[in-house]
């Protein structure tokens, strides 16, 4: 519906995910780690990555309208990580996995379960692919990271 191809898992509670990923070239186009409340084209998101090679934090909280922000530029690989605590949700990026800067917060509206995950998106009518490696997710109860990062 929203044009964004999405792996993810559902899970409910305080979160912290983070992979390494390509930064796709092509104008438009965007990649990085997202929460979502549902699978539904307006379901309320948070979102942290790049779009057209710069760092990007883009929300919906409700209804069609997406607020974002774009920073710095990026290219080639950067570290992403995306932790939510209550309804807190800060995204983050790095150019190692180990010294981390905020890229964007915001308040979600939703606290149930979410679908947390990879997304991609070419930002039009071309061919993107993205690569993502050591994708993490460390869950608040404590079951410790999960995925092929440890």
């Amino acid at each position: 519906g929203d044009g964004v191809l999405f792996f993810y898992q559902a899970t409910s509670g305080d979160l912290d995910i983070a992979t390494n990923m390509n930064v796709l070239p092509q104008a438009g186009a965007l990649s990085g780690l997202m929460i979502r409340s549902a699978l539904s084209p307006t379901a309320p998101f948070a979102f942290v990555g790049t779009q057209g090679g710069k760092l990007t934090f883009a929300v919906r909280i409700s209804g069609t309208q997406v607020s974002s922000s774009s920073g710095a530029n990026a290219s080639g690989s950067i570290w992403l990580r995306l932790t939510k605590s209550g309804l807190a949700v800060t995204g983050y990026s790095s150019p190692d996995g180990g010294t981390w800067e905020a890229v964007g917060a915001a308040t979600l509206a939703y606290d149930g379960t979410l679908d947390v995950g990879l997304a991609a998106a070419s930002g039009g009518h071309v061919t993107a692919s993205a690569t993502f490696t050591g994708f993490q997710l460390l869950f608040a109860n404590g079951c410790g990271r999960c995925g092929n990062g440890g």
